[in-house]
This record gives C-alpha cells, structure tokens and sequence, in this order.
C-alpha cells in the first residue's frame, strides 16, 4: 500500500517508466527535470486554470533561468512517486517553486528542488519589471482557494 508523505503542497503522483530510466533500472538525472515541468503545467491547469495556450494568450512566459536539485536516493523503474511542490511568494517579479520528491511506497525522500522562472512578454520577449494583472489576478484567488500550496519567500515577506 502506497504511503503519502504528511507535507501538504501540490501533489503530483507519477510511476516511473522505462524510457526514464538506464541500463540499471535507475532514473536518469534529466527526467527529474521533465517530472518537473509535468508537476508546474499540472499546477497551473487545476489550480491557476491556465493551459500553454492560456500563457500565450495573457502576454507572458516564465522560462525557467535557475535550477536547483539536489538528488537525495535513486528512483527506480516502476517507482511510485510523488511530487510535492510550492509557489514561493516573493516581492520580486520572479516566479519560483520549491520541490520534494517522494518514493510513495517507501516514503523515503528522493529530491530537493528548486527552480526559478523570469516573467517575459512573449510580444517583445524582454523581462517584465512589474507583475502582470493577470497573474496577479490568477494567483491571487488561487492563494485564496488552496493557501497550502503557497509558502513565503524564505527571505522575504511578501504582498501576494
């Protein structure tokens, strides 16, 4: 029986399949990323009810300019995985989240993750220096509707 993590946050569940791993059976280290950006589209379609389109048609992009994982135990093949994740609300115009990756059978921690994302205008693909409304408007009734799957800045207090 599957064992879920007591972390509350975006839960995004996977299994690990056989073109994410190596002769080894163990998980390659570039698919953590793609587990990744499933997790964020997975958040932004039933919590901020955007789809890729949707991004377009709001006038922005957030491509990611920072990494961060920090791989703690192997995934294997057929693993049962959970993706915890969160918003980090923060003054500055940068969207960013933090990520746990569970092995749900175990419960054991598999990663530590981070990344950052710029906000940019798809019409003059420069950064943007303040908070689209739009955005604001998105996040704002979601921090509203789901508030645990939204931490502080570690740094800083934040507005939103």
């Amino acid at each position: 029986m599957s064992q879920k993590p007591v972390e509350s946050g975006f839960h995004h569940p996977l299994v690990v399949r056989f073109h994410e791993v190596d002769s080894m059976q163990v998980v390659h280290h570039s698919m953590y990323l793609q587990w990744l950006e499933a997790c964020r589209w997975a958040f932004a379609r039933d919590v901020l009810d955007l789809t890729p389109t949707g991004f377009n048609e709001l006038g922005f992009a957030l491509p990611v300019v920072r990494a961060q994982l920090d791989y703690v135990e192997p995934a294997t093949l057929e693993s049962d995985i959970l993706i915890v994740m969160h918003y980090i609300l923060q003054e500055k115009v940068m969207v960013s989240f933090k990520y746990r990756v569970y092995d749900r059978t175990t419960g054991k921690l598999i990663m530590r993750a981070r990344t950052d994302h710029a906000v940019m205008s798809v019409e003059t693909r420069r950064l943007q220096i303040q908070w689209p409304d739009a955005w604001l408007a998105k996040t704002g009734r979601a921090v509203e509707q789901y508030p645990h799957y939204f931490a502080p800045d570690e740094k800083k207090p934040s507005r939103r």
